[in-house]
């Protein structure tokens, strides 16, 4: 039987077990007459129609790494010369992998301003900028200290909340991403999104806090220990209609199509913040992820 299109993939073992890609997915592409095969853009001559690459787990190994810069560079070439679609451009997921370039993307977004309120931030490199940079953005505390790396690497999940200008300086490490906190009633919404396909999820997250603590320090993989386990307001989920509104934006600035973004709501003000992206997350909250995978395939092929 001839397939009516041809599935690439190059995605880590990691991300493929994780995801049931092997066992989920490509039976259910198969299904639906795809041919799925793995591809990593080292022959252009290979034909596909369609090509899923999760970049990110090597985008920022690519700086001290050849095999991962040859990599992103194949699928660069691979953009310039190919037909084919790429899940998601090369650029794009650069982007998200880099915790600044993200900020400054998202703040380019045009939200509502009565329903939007998203962090400050600013990037701080040396001691003597320190506090010039905090000025500058604004900045009052609490604050986040976050890497500048926002994914694949131990460090992208470390992160530090801090009260005062003397713990400030005490435990920042250069260069570093400071961003103000929000109080948020310990509930953070998470938002999985497949093209303009949007569902939600809800999770506990860090309790409310005040001026007067020590500092924090925690894997956002791992937060276990500091998370509030009775949050201070219902598991209601939030209205549809800012949520699309920000995937909008999301695919609109920086052009992604498979797609997760984490959301708060600061207790002080009523209003939404968008705190993360993610390129491909888990989808785990989605029972029927691989047919409507499939059928997200179909949309950028032009087959449903």
């Amino acid at each position: 039987m001839a397939h009516k299109a041809t599935i690439g993939y190059c995605i880590t073992a990691t991300k493929r077990k994780a995801f049931n890609w092997d066992d989920g997915f490509i039976p259910a592409a198969q299904e639906a007459g795809y041919n799925v095969i793995p591809y990593d853009a080292t022959d252009l001559d290979v034909p596909v129609d369609i090509v899923i690459a999760k970049l990110t787990d090597f985008t920022i190994k690519a700086e001290t790494d050849p095999e991962c810069r040859q990599l992103i560079e194949r699928f660069r070439e691979f953009e310039r010369r190919k037909k084919a679609v790429l899940i998601d451009p090369v650029e794009s997921q650069i982007s998200v992998s880099n915790r600044l370039e993200a900020c400054r993307k998202i703040s380019e977004f045009n939200l509502n301003p009565d329903v939007w309120e998203n962090p400050r931030f600013c990037l701080v490199e040396s001691p003597e900028e320190l506090h010039s940079k905090m000025q500058a953005a604004r900045l009052e505390f609490p604050v986040m200290i976050k890497s500048v790396v926002a994914c694949a690497t131990k460090a992208s999940h470390e992160m530090g909340i801090v009260f005062n200008n003397e713990q400030l300086e005490k435990h920042i490490r250069y260069p570093s991403i400071i961003q103000s906190y929000f109080n948020h009633d310990g509930i953070l919404y998470k938002i999985s999104a497949i093209g303009s396909d949007i569902s939600q999820g809800i999770d506990r997250s860090i309790r409310n806090l005040s001026l007067d603590e020590e500092p924090i320090w925690f894997d956002s993989q791992k937060m276990s220990e500091i998370l509030d386990l009775h949050p201070h307001t219902s598991d209601q989920p939030l209205p549809l209609e800012p949520l699309q509104e920000a995937t909008d934006q999301i695919q609109k600035v920086m052009g992604l199509s498979l797609f997760g973004f984490d959301v708060i709501r600061n207790s002080a003000t009523g209003k939404l913040a968008l705190i993360d992206i993610n390129f491909f997350p888990s989808y785990r909250r989605i029972p029927d992820i691989f047919p409507r995978l499939v059928q997200f395939f179909n949309k950028k092929l032009g087959l449903d």
